[in-house]
């Protein structure tokens, strides 16, 4: 696999499970460096540590979209 995304940053939201992890999982596999983003924190963090564990970039960050003030301190 390439790592065509070396040097993006994206941000999943919904990201610690399901569809968003299997993406953010994806992305970093290819070089990106993944911000997961969920409303259950300890489940994004517990992601984005097994992500870093593998060598990929990765941080988690509390948020429900919902909260427009919230989703702008992340973005």
């Amino acid at each position: 696999m390439t790592n065509d995304y070396a040097g993006s940053t994206v941000l999943i939201t919904g990201g610690a499970s399901g569809i968003g992890a299997a993406l953010a999982r994806g992305l970093a596999a290819r070089g990106a460096f993944v911000a997961i983003a969920d409303r259950q924190f300890d489940a994004a963090r517990t992601f984005a540590e097994e992500l870093a564990r593998t060598g990929a970039g990765a941080t988690a960050h509390e948020l429900d979209v919902r909260d427009q003030a919230a989703t702008r301190a992340v973005v």
